[in-house]
Formats: structure tokens, sequence, C-alpha cells
């Protein structure tokens, strides 16, 4: 990634595993991010940046459903930042197409 320093970044609320991960990131970076905005909900973070109201992370997985939907580009990747999703299930056999495809893909 080129450096981002001082770019404003729209980010998720400080509280979401998301967030230290990119804190740390930008900490590892030297990084000074000025922050624009935080969010608890993703939609709302993606508006604010097609809005052009700052940078912000999403995953790798869905990058090009929101560059269709929400006409964006990439500025660069967050090498080593992962998010992790955890299904809990009450039955033995999972129905749910998505969650059939996250447990193919451990």
């Amino acid at each position: 990634m080129t450096n981002r320093d001082g770019a404003p970044f729209l980010l998720p609320t400080d509280n979401s595993v998301l967030r230290r991960q990119l804190d740390r990131w930008f900490n590892d970076l030297n990084v000074v991010p000025v922050v624009a905005g935080e969010f608890a909900d993703s939609a709302m973070l993606k508006i604010a940046g097609r809005s052009g109201l700052g940078l912000f992370a999403i995953p790798e997985i869905i990058e090009e459903d929101v560059r269709k939907l929400y006409g964006l580009t990439r500025v660069g990747l967050a090498a080593g930042i992962e998010e992790q999703f955890h299904a809990v299930s009450v039955v033995r056999r999972v129905n749910h197409p998505g969650v059939q495809a996250m447990i193919r893909s451990r």
C-alpha cells in the first residue's frame, strides 16, 4: 500500500475485532489515520465511503461486489488482516448454502 498517512479513514467502531486489527496495522506501518467516521454498520460505512468521506477496509472476498454496487476503487491491501466468522447451529446437518460454503472453505 502506498503511504496513506494523514488520509481520512472510515473505521469500524473501536470495540470491534476488525478495528483492533486495523489499529495494529496502522501502528506497524507508522501510519496515523485521520478518523473521518466510526461505524457499527458496515453498510453505512460503505455509503459514507461512496460519498467520498474517506478510505475504508472491506474483506477482499466481497471487493468485486462492493466495487460494482458502490463504484469504488481499491487503493491498497491491508495485508495480514483477516476477519473470522463463526456459525453456531442447533442441528447437525447444515442446509444453508452460505454456511456450507464457509465450512468447505476452512
